[in-house]
């Protein structure tokens, strides 16, 4: 049996819809891991700088939590090049 002329191209295809997935998969990971640290009284101290960091009950404005997030998120992308990690 011949297999379909455009066999090269769904293989392509699959290759490039896997590795993406795994991009967002991991992607997804590391935003995981930034909630934890949010809530982390040290890091409210030194990266926030709330003054009432030891009460658990204080927060970061969700100002500064989206432009943490995001800072995050921009490092890990860039640190994703090859270039950039080498």
């Amino acid at each position: 049996m011949k297999p379909p002329a455009d066999a090269g191209a769904t293989c392509w295809v699959r290759c490039v819809a896997a590795l993406s997935s795994l991009g967002g998969f991991l992607f997804g990971l590391d935003i995981g891991y930034i909630a934890p640290i949010l809530e982390c009284a040290s890091f409210k101290r030194d990266v926030a700088h709330i003054l009432d960091w030891q009460n658990p009950a204080s927060k970061i404005s969700s100002g500064e939590v989206g432009f943490i997030v995001g800072i995050f998120s921009i490092g890990c992308i860039c640190m994703s090049f090859p270039p950039i990690s080498s």
